[in-house]
């Protein structure tokens, strides 16, 4: 029989909860997942796509009313069977927004804390319980701050320090809930090295709720977007970022040009769709048919800027509107035809707002959406 690569199963998930005049709303709705061992994924989803709650269901915080969670093969929930383990009794990690580290403790006895509550008293002498959190705190390169407090460390330090506490127990699943979300712009980029750092070197397997698409795409092995209750897509950062299902996985995942088009017929390979600003020769696996009206995605950097007139296929003089300097790019929006388009380029390239350019748009970075 083959192994179970899978750390974690989640089968057919719901949770409703009561709102204002009496309605039902699901939270959760007809949920599941497989998550592989040794893997970081990710629950990407705007503020109440039902996210957090599906980890909190997880970590055994919210009772689901229906479904089923397996955690390394072991049912820790099961409305069918009447199973319901207890958050205390499921022995995984988890890593909260606000880090709640305690402020009165110092670095070692917020580190150590896991190892002594009374689930766990008696099965580490207090020469494994220090020799544990050394080895945890070089994981999160804070050895040497044992005798610190928590409130002498900065915000990146205290949620390393949260991350340590998470990890000491060893836990077969790690739950990390917007753990970044408190940190400043540059700091949240330089733990993402340090989270992908540690991943890899630790092999845990993490669950990852987000709303922020970097995070998302700099982190996961595998992204699950959400939206009202449900899973919409799950698929590799790549997958989710150049073949969005549909038109709210392109939107909510990076920016993108909407560009509605009516399709003229089959040219060989491809498909010749009209839009606003002309003629567009579209490389999809979709079948459409003449006549159907249909909305495509463009990402900004999918958009060829040229300091010279449009020739050739799929090329379209424009005229510069606007331009944004961002030192290792430039942000342009573009008219075309009457549509005005965003389009990202190389700093390099000097095109002041009123420019006369030229785009150019390959026929497979086109993607047509429901």
């Amino acid at each position: 029989m083959a192994e179970n690569t899978s750390m974690l199963e989640v089968r057919n998930l719901e949770k409703r909860f009561s709102a204002d005049g009496g309605k039902i709303v699901k939270a959760i709705d007809n949920v599941s997942f497989d998550i592989p061992k040794g893997t970081i994924f990710t629950l990407l989803g705007p503020s109440g796509c039902g996210k957090t709650t599906t980890l909190r269901s997880v970590a055994g915080l919210e009772t689901p009313d229906s479904g089923e969670i397996v955690v390394s093969g072991r049912t820790v929930f099961s409305s069918a069977k009447n199973i319901r383990v207890p958050a205390a009794e499921r022995g995984l990690g988890m890593m909260f927004q606000s880090y709640a580290v305690w402020p009165h403790m110092t670095v070692f006895e917020n580190v150590a804390f896991p190892l002594t509550v009374p689930i766990r008293r008696g099965q580490y002498t207090k020469a494994q319980v220090e020799q544990e959190v050394g080895r945890t705190l070089d994981a999160v390169a804070l050895g040497g701050f044992e005798g610190r407090h928590a409130t002498q460390l900065s915000g990146g330090q205290q949620q390393r320090l949260a991350l340590a506490r998470a990890l000491i127990s060893r836990p077969p699943l790690l739950l990390l809930d917007e753990p970044l979300s408190n940190l400043d712009a540059k700091l949240r980029e330089k733990m993402r090295f340090e989270l992908k750092r540690l991943q890899a070197d630790l092999g845990v397997t993490s669950i990852y709720v987000t709303h922020d698409q970097n995070e998302a795409l700099g982190l996961s092995h595998q992204i699950a977007v959400m939206n009202q209750g449900q899973i919409v897509q799950v698929g590799s950062p790549r997958v989710i970022y150049e073949q969005p299902a549909n038109r709210f996985v392109a939107e909510f995942v990076g920016t993108t040009n909407f560009v509605p088009a009516e399709v003229l017929g089959r040219d060989g390979e491809r498909y010749m769709v009209e839009t606003a600003f002309g003629k567009l020769s579209l490389a999809t696996p979709r079948a459409l048919n003449t006549g159907d009206k249909i909305v495509l995605s463009i990402r900004p950097e999918h958009v060829m800027v040229k300091a010279e007139a449009a020739s050739g296929p799929n090329s379209w003089d424009a005229t510069v509107k606007t331009n944004i300097f961002l030192g290792f790019h430039q942000d342009l929006e573009v008219m075309a035809g009457g549509l005005l388009l965003e389009a990202r380029i190389h700093p390099s390239l000097d095109v002041p707002v009123g420019t006369p350019v030229s785009i150019n748009i390959a026929p497979d970075r086109c993607i047509v959406c429901d």
